[in-house]
């Protein structure tokens, strides 16, 4: 009955009105007129409807071919990205279809066109849900110019459980990666406070991306893991001056110009002081000794 559901879908469609001030818009006051000006649709409209009046008057003589079929009018019409799922029997006569796409153009062409083809495309899906609910056998999903908007959104709310989990990870591995056996030279406040430094960094850009108009989604939601990463990878970053003793392949990466910690065993790694030799005669003005360090 995939004619009857189709049909019965068009007709509540093309129903839909959106109240204006002194005026109803419908679809046909919003819709994209052909040559004889009437409403653009798609031609598996008229197949269904055909289809539909032919199974009212028990003909038996109408059947749909796929991708090309003839209409009552003598109209070729391609139904090839209409239809999913095809069966077909011989000579392409269509058995069954999975699939119906049905689509609607609307009119863009000024502010308060825009504005009430907007309208009309929320309530296109209410309608669509609706519809949804009283027919259970078949599973419909509406598809509008704001849906992948729409879409972005909910992720945020999907995606909350794994983001609050990712953030106690990463708040671990800070406290961890500044923590070590000497508690004198311990410093996990440090990587509370790396991590308080990019939600800072963050906060601010996107404040300034929402003062200057930016338009954002919910897929800048992962750029902080991004920039904690490097924040805590980087080997510029504050994580060479607290690093443990368990990573020595980090702290020899760390820049000249930082001041390296010194290991557990600074005793032994220390040069010892020089003392000068008694039976040397040292010239005033002429260095000492010159150490050169790594």
């Amino acid at each position: 009955a995939a004619d009857a559901h189709g049909t019965d879908l068009h007709s509540a469609v093309t129903r839909i009105q959106v109240q204006r001030p002194g005026f109803n818009y419908t679809f046909a006051h919003i819709c994209i007129l052909n040559n004889d000006k009437t409403c653009i649709v798609d031609d598996i409209v008229h197949v269904l409807e055909e289809l539909k009046a032919a199974r009212s008057s028990n003909r038996t003589n109408f059947a749909i071919t796929y991708p090309i079929t003839h209409l009552k009018d003598g109209r070729e019409v391609y139904n090839g990205h209409q239809l999913g799922g095809v069966t077909v029997h011989s000579k392409d006569r269509v058995k069954s279809a999975e699939a119906i796409q049905l689509t609607y153009y609307l009119q863009a062409i000024n502010s308060l066109n825009d504005m009430v083809a907007e309208k009309w495309e929320s309530i296109f899906c209410d309608t669509v849900e609706l519809f949804q609910k009283s027919n259970r056998k078949v599973k419909m999903y509406p598809f509008t110019s704001s849906s992948l908007k729409e879409d972005f959104q909910k992720t945020s709310r999907v995606s909350e459980r794994y983001l609050i989990t990712s953030l106690v990870l990463v708040v671990t591995l800070a406290i961890l990666c500044c923590s070590m056996q000497d508690c004198v030279r311990s410093k996990p406040w440090l990587g509370l406070l790396g991590l308080l430094t990019v939600t800072l960094a963050t906060l601010t850009a996107a404040g300034i991306i929402n003062l200057t108009g930016g338009k954002y989604n919910s897929t800048f939601l992962g750029i902080p893991f991004v920039m904690l990463g490097n924040y805590l990878l980087s080997p510029l970053s504050f994580v060479c001056l607290c690093l443990p003793d368990a990573f020595p392949s980090k702290r020899r990466s760390c820049p000249a110009w930082l001041p390296v910690p010194p290991p557990c065993n600074a005793a032994q790694s220390f040069p010892k002081p020089f003392v000068p030799r008694r039976d040397v005669k040292i010239t005033p003005g002429a260095p000492v000794w010159r150490s050169t360090l790594p």
